[in-house]
């Protein structure tokens, strides 16, 4: 998981309505309403905190599990190159190692045991 802090402005609604709180009415431009915001000590700014979530913690795709096991070349370009059928060549038929399908199959995912398998 990462954060950013990002500062944002205060619209000009949201200035006015932070200078009736002060008990001041001032109409006109954004200009006036920051300049008289800055005389009060009103922030012009808000900051605000982007949380950007990761995959630790979320289950692994089948492309994550056989690029974890070497099956996937990453010299190509992988969303465009693997894909759950295949891609399929000029006659129509489907070029097997680009299927995600058959590259499970050739390899015995079933014979390992699980992670709660394993910790058992």
């Amino acid at each position: 998981m990462r954060w950013a802090k990002q500062q944002k402005k205060l619209s000009k609604k949201q200035l006015s309505e932070k200078l009736k709180e002060k008990g001041i009415t001032v109409k006109g431009k954004y200009d006036y309403l920051c300049k008289a915001a800055e005389l009060q000590g009103i922030p012009i700014f808000l900051e605000e905190v982007k949380i950007k979530e990761g995959w630790q913690g979320k289950q692994n795709g089948l492309l994550q599990v056989l690029w974890e096991h070497s099956f996937i070349n990453t010299s190509k370009n992988i969303k465009k190159y693997y894909t759950m059928s295949g891609m399929k060549n000029g006659f129509g038929i489907t070029i097997p190692e680009t299927s995600l399908k058959y590259l499970k199959n050739t390899h015995e995912f079933e014979n390992e045991e699980t992670l709660l398998q394993s910790m058992g």
